[in-house]
């Protein structure tokens, strides 16, 4: 390998950490879902546990929760409430499908593909390979290179949206305009999701899970790494905006205060410049960069309770990566 090639494979490694959220079944299957819904609770917003066992789960089950979390992705639901004790609604769309009964599917159809097309990850997938899938190979190394999934989850992605696609017709010549008429719309804010904005208040699920017991207030958002960022109150970490759904706008913004939130993640351009009297020293780990600032003329004290602090980090990083594993 030349060192140009071998720099290159250097420069250029998988995201770490969880991977985006992306539906755990297929749009067909999710279809399904809300037949069983529709066919044991009608139109009416139902309790969670109601939900699952029309699903075919038990009230604490993860399939359940899964399920929950993929209909929530393509539009098929909407969640009224906090957290598990909140009820389960079908939106306007899947009753508009499931109710559509005439002989001429134009419609109907029309409807599967806009809401195939609504995980943010299948317009992604879609706008990259405009003229269908490659192999899965060059779909998974697309998803976990450029995207930010790990090999399990890139590989559950493949073929649950190259079964969507199938069950949607998106690849077929017939819908090419139609989708693209589609994604002209998707340019008006009021068919949008709406993002999450200072001071609104949040719910974030990942895996088929609700985050926080009651919604939070967003403190900041943040672009990083070509990914925008929601922060809210009481959390360190940030999530991906396409986890966040808003379940309360923020106050007037005359009313609201005017401090600004402190961001917990350095600009992604580049590290910020020195300042006069201020070092920094960097770690390279798989994981990301390590990166220290210090004072430059420390004391012999300084030094020794620097020390101390240090090994207080390393036991905490320690006990911390034993409980993953």
């Amino acid at each position: 390998m030349t060192d140009v090639a071998a720099n290159s494979e250097k420069q250029k490694k998988p995201k770490q950490g969880r991977s985006p959220a992306y539906p755990s079944i297929d749009l067909k299957k999710a279809l399904q879902k809300a037949a069983d819904l529709h066919e044991a609770e009608g139109t009416y917003a139902v309790p969670m546990a109601s939900a699952f066992a029309a699903w075919g789960y038990g009230a604490k089950s993860s399939g359940g929760r899964e399920t929950r979390s993929a209909m929530r992705y393509f539009g098929l639901i909407t969640l009224e409430g906090d957290g598990d004790k909140g009820k389960v609604k079908l939106s306007d769309k899947a009753l508009r499908i499931l109710l559509d009964k005439r002989e001429d599917e134009t419609e109907k159809m029309r409807l599967i593909r806009e809401l195939a097309l609504t995980p943010v990850i299948h317009k992604t997938l879609l706008e990259q390979f405009p003229h269908g899938l490659k192999s899965d190979a060059t779909v998974q190394h697309f998803l976990i290179f450029d995207q930010g999934y790990n090999q399990g989850a890139a590989a559950e992605v493949v073929a649950e949206f190259r079964a969507t696609a199938d069950y949607a017709g998106l690849y077929k010549p017939d819908n090419v305009s139609d989708i693209s008429e589609q994604k002209v719309n998707e340019a008006d804010p009021n068919v949008q999701k709406e993002l999450a904005k200072v001071g609104d208040f949040v719910q974030v699920e990942i895996n088929g899970s609700l985050v926080y017991e009651k919604p939070r207030r967003v403190r900041a958002v943040q672009e990083y790494e070509g990914r925008t960022w929601v922060f809210v109150d009481g959390d360190e970490a940030g999530v991906l905006m396409d986890q966040v759904e808003v379940t309360e706008k923020a106050v007037d913004a005359a009313s609201s205060p005017g401090r600004l939130p402190r961001l917990p993640l350095p600009p992604s351009g580049g590290d910020e410049p020195e300042k006069a009297g201020v070092r920094k020293s960097r770690f390279a780990l798989s994981e990301g960069d390590v990166i220290v600032t210090f004072p430059e003329n420390l004391s012999a004290d300084s030094v020794e309770d620097l020390d101390g602090f240090w090994q207080v980090f390393i036991k905490k990083a320690r006990r911390e990566a034993g409980t993953k594993q």
